[in-house]
């Protein structure tokens, strides 16, 4: 809201992330967001504030969960933050294997979990179902993040628009945060990508 200089793209960037709020289905009043340098930027403060969150409201880290065919960076953030590293067995199309994933669950029941779904993977455009993933995670303390950089970009605009909601039919939650890359479908001519989580998460972190 302030600026030592004269101009600054704060407005702008505040209707930014509210227009994509909306598309993803947050609510209008619990919304918060930057524009970010890249979707890897924007997956690092969803997998940093994810592992925030859970250190502490748990005080156990938690260990972070993601598929053979998530982006590369994924596994260097979750190196980068020392966090425990789980990747989830795929089945043939690249999603997610919700056996697999339930018993890499089983197989760590002390620890919270921090998820990382990829709404299309980068060789098979595969889209890990988050429905899915809730339904394994249970009652576990968890952070549910997608890696949407490649599909967040079109999918919101055709007939799966439903799969990226925020908010089910029912109003739970189904995720906490989603990186989008503005640089592929969106066509902008330089890296650049959306980071939006809920207000009361991000107030939670702070």
């Amino acid at each position: 809201k302030h600026s030592h200089f004269g101009f600054n793209t704060h407005e702008f960037e505040r209707e930014l992330i509210e227009r994509f709020g909306r598309l993803y289905g947050f609510s209008h009043n619990n919304i918060w967001g930057f524009l970010s340098h890249s979707g890897t930027d924007s997956n690092m403060h969803g997998i940093f504030i994810g592992r925030t969150l859970l250190h502490s409201r748990t005080g156990v880290m938690p260990k972070i969960y993601y598929t053979r065919e998530a982006h590369y960076s994924i596994q260097i953030l979750a190196h980068l933050l020392n966090l425990d590293r789980i990747e989830v067995d795929t089945l043939a199309d690249g999603s997610m294997n919700m056996a697999d994933f339930e018993a890499r669950l089983k197989a760590t029941p002390n620890h919270p979990a921090l998820v990382v779904a990829t709404i299309g993977t980068t060789f098979k455009g595969a889209v890990d179902s988050i429905d899915d993933i809730q339904n394994k995670l249970g009652d576990r303390v968890s952070y549910l993040h997608l890696d949407a950089a490649l599909f967040g970009g079109y999918m919101p605009h055709t007939a799966f628009a439903d799969e990226l909601l925020h908010t089910g039919s029912s109003g739970q939650t189904r995720y906490h945060s989603i990186a989008v890359s503005c640089h592929k479908f969106f066509g902008f001519p330089a890296p650049a990508g959306l980071f939006i989580t809920t207000r009361a998460i991000f107030d939670e972190f702070e």
